[in-house]
């Protein structure tokens, strides 16, 4: 997550600040985070965005993220959460498998390259 991106985040209508998981190392630094939004209409929950640092990806920080962030959506009463990833993010993969999310959709991914010059 980039600074413009949580700028964004922070400014939109749906946001609820309860519902950002922040894990913090003993010295305070952010090690991981699980930014969740929930929509009263549907009464579904969306996990975006997830990430650890990598220095503590071993620890399993997401997971503890995840977690948290599944349990207050839950409590608000989520009746579905969803979130997305690449086919090819192996490890977030099996975290979500892990979780018993399953695979509702393939999402295609577009990307143009430029040279630097």
């Amino acid at each position: 997550m980039t600074v413009d991106w949580r700028k964004r985040t922070l400014q939109h209508p749906d946001y609820m600040p309860e519902l950002d998981i922040v894990v913090e190392s003993s010295k305070g630094s952010l090690v991981a985070f699980c930014i969740c939004w929930f929509d009263k209409n549907s009464m579904t929950g969306h996990i975006e965005p997830l990430g650890s640092h990598k220095d503590y990806r071993q620890f399993g920080l997401g997971r503890v993220a995840l977690s948290e962030g599944l349990r207050r959506l839950q409590s608000l009463g989520a009746q579905n959460i969803l979130v997305e990833t690449d086919n090819y993010r192996n490890t977030a993969f099996r975290l979500y498998d892990s979780f018993d999310f399953e695979v509702v959709q393939d999402v295609l991914v577009y990307r143009k390259d430029y040279d630097s010059e």
